[in-house]
C-alpha cells in the first residue's frame, strides 16, 4: 500500500503564506463593503458642513464686492469662524475614515480602543439616525492604550457595531462600553435586538454565513474580526442578554503577548 510522506516544513510554508495572503485580501474585501454602507451617511455628514462653507464663501464674496465696505464688519469675522468651524468638521470626517482605511500590512502601534470606538459610533450616527437607534457611550476613562494595527482593530470596532445596528432595524438601543479586567482590555457592544437564535450561534463566526437578506452582508464580518483579535492574542465572544439582545465582548491584552504583531 502507498503511504504518502509527512510535508517538509519547506512544502507547508507555501501554503500557510497562500492563506495569510487570502485572509488580508477578504479583509480587505470586507472592509470595503462596510465603507460602502458608511457611503450614504459620510456623504449626508459632509453634504451639511459643505452647504454651510458655500453660504458663507457666497456672503464673503458678496461683502468683498460691495462698493461701500471700506473695513472688516462682525459679520466678516463670524462667517470667518463658520467656515473654520465647518473646514474643521469636513477634515475630521476624512480623518477618521482614513484611519479605517489603513492596510492590512501596517505595522503595530500603539492604539487608543476608546477613540476608535467614539470615531466608530459618529461614522455610524446616520445609519443610526435613519433606523431610530439610540447610542449610549461608556468609555473607562482609565483604559490603556494597546499594542495593535489600528486599521485592522478599527474594523474590528465598525464589523460589531454594524451588525448590531442591524440587528434592529425597527429601532432600538446600541451601548459600546469599554474597561479593564485581569490585565485585559474589554470591548462591550450591546444591542436591543431579537438575540442570536440558539440554531445557529455557533455558526455566526463561520466564512460567509450569514442571515441578512442579500446586499446587506458578506457574511465576513464576523469570522474576519475573530481572525484579527486571535491574532492580537485576544479573543471575542457572543451572549444573549438576560431580558433582550445579544452583547458582543472583545477581549485583548494590555501588553503583547504570544501572536505576531496583529
Amino acid at each position: 500500500m502507498h503511504t504518502q510522506s509527512p510535508a517538509t516544513p519547506s512544502e507547508t510554508l507555501p501554503l500557510t503564506r497562500d492563506r495569510g495572503e487570502l485572509e488580508r485580501q477578504l479583509s480587505h474585501s470586507e472592509r470595503l463593503a462596510s465603507l460602502g454602507i458608511l457611503a450614504a451617511g459620510v456623504a449626508h455628514e459632509i453634504n451639511n458642513p459643505l452647504a454651510s462653507l458655500l453660504a458663507g464663501v457666497e456672503a464673503l464674496r458678496r461683502r468683498l464686492l460691495d462698493p461701500a465696505a471700506t473695513a472688516p464688519s462682525v459679520d466678516v469675522t463670524r462667517l470667518l469662524d463658520i467656515l473654520e468651524r465647518e473646514t474643521r468638521r469636513v477634515r475630521d470626517i476624512a480623518d477618521k475614515l482614513m484611519l479605517l482605511a489603513r492596510p492590512e500590512t501596517e505595522t503595530a502601534n500603539w492604539f487608543n480602543l476608546n477613540r476608535a470606538v467614539d470615531d466608530t459610533v459618529a461614522l455610524l450616527g446616520y445609519q443610526m439616525n435613519v433606523q431610530g437607534v439610540r447610542a449610549s457611550l461608556e468609555l473607562s476613562p482609565g483604559l490603556p492604550c494597546l499594542w495593535a494595527r489600528e486599521g485592522a482593530m478599527r474594523s474590528v470596532c465598525l464589523n460589531i457595531m454594524m451588525n448590531a445596528i442591524q440587528a434592529m432595524p425597527k429601532g432600538g438601543e446600541l451601548t459600546a462600553r469599554t474597561r479593564c479586567a485581569d490585565g485585559s482590555a474589554l470591548l462591550e457592544v450591546d444591542d436591543t435586538g431579537p438575540g442570536i437564535p440558539d440554531a445557529i450561534r455557533d455558526r455566526i463566526w463561520d466564512p460567509f454565513f450569514t442571515t441578512k437578506p442579500p446586499g446587506k452582508g458578506t457574511g465576513l464580518g464576523l469570522s474576519i474580526s475573530q481572525s484579527i483579535v486571535a491574532r492580537h492574542g485576544g479573543f471575542i465572544r457572543a451572549e444573549n442578554l438576560p431580558e433582550r439582545g445579544a452583547r458582543f465582548t472583545v477581549e485583548l491584552p494590555v501588553l503583547p503577548r504570544g501572536g505576531d504583531d496583529g
